[in-house]
């Protein structure tokens, strides 16, 4: 769903976080040379004691690590490689319905697979969408990709529907280069790119992540979203030497900020973590 003129008009006439970030503003921002989405590391800032999370093991009792907190992402994160580097990472999720929080005007989230990003903080290679939701309930879905610290860049006439089921799959070819693929399963629509660094940054491939983020744009945190539920299927990683890796060292990340929790995940099984939203409204 595409945005009227007269409710753009009206959204700009509100503050800079309620700013829209339809794909027709996006086309706009890169004409003028302005910041548009834009993923960031995780900033991670430790494992916490203020709440308790079951961890899940394997029969070779390999438990989950954290939580850690991170002002923007929630989700699971292969911290190091159990072998060599990482080169892939891949996943699916089912697109969800947002809902409006109260009193935020427009908010957003992203869900996305990546490879580095956390302890690696210099590049992220990544793909996934963004849910937005306004005032009126208006929801718009955007599918895009990233070689942070570039920006974004967007998969023009990519069809998604709430209920829809992403694949994402994320290859690193070079510290340099990568490339990256969404395909929505339910209608068999695939698009892909292949990515090159910003000048002076490369992948250490040392993080695999599969996240729901608060993302910026133009600058800015954007209020998040109330996503409800993003489930993450079929998550693995592959390293350098062709070895495979799910999910059973994963560290849980859980988004909060100026004192509020807004996301709590839990790594399910193997293959599988849960990223739900917890902030009270």
């Amino acid at each position: 769903m595409k945005f009227s003129v007269a409710f753009l008009t009206a959204a700009l006439a509100t503050s800079a976080v309620a700013a829209p970030w339809t794909l027709a503003d996006r086309i706009k921002a890169r004409a003028e040379g302005r910041q548009l989405h834009h993923s960031n590391p995780s900033k991670a800032f430790g494992a916490s004691e203020e709440r308790t999370f079951s961890a899940q093991s394997d029969e070779t009792n390999n438990t989950v690590y954290g939580p850690h907190y991170s002002p923007t992402w929630g989700g699971a994160v292969l911290r190091t490689p159990s072998r060599s580097t990482f080169k892939t990472a891949t996943g699916r999720f089912t697109v969800p319905v947002p809902r409006h929080v109260p009193g935020a005007g427009k908010e957003s989230a992203a869900a996305w697979v990546g490879i580095d990003g956390d302890t690696c903080e210099g590049a992220i290679l990544q793909t996934g969408v963004d849910f937005t939701i306004d005032e009126n309930g208006n929801v718009n879905y955007e599918s895009w990709y990233q070689f942070f610290p570039a920006d974004s860049g967007d998969y023009i006439n990519f069809k998604i529907r709430a209920g829809d089921v992403m694949q994402v799959d994320v290859n690193v070819l070079s510290s340099t280069t990568g490339t990256v693929k969404l395909s929505n399963l339910s209608t068999g629509q695939s698009m892909g790119k292949t990515l090159t660094a910003a000048r002076g940054s490369e992948l250490c491939q040392q993080n695999a992540e599969w996240i729901v983020e608060d993302f910026t744009y133009d600058g800015v945190q954007v209020p998040m979203s109330d996503f409800g539920m993003v489930v993450f299927t079929n998550a693995a990683a592959t390293h350098s030497d062709g070895s495979k890796e799910g999910l059973e060292r994963a560290t849980v990340f859980n988004l909060r900020k100026d004192g509020d929790y807004y996301t709590e995940a839990t790594i399910d099984s193997a293959s599988q973590a849960t990223v739900n939203f917890t902030y009270r409204y």
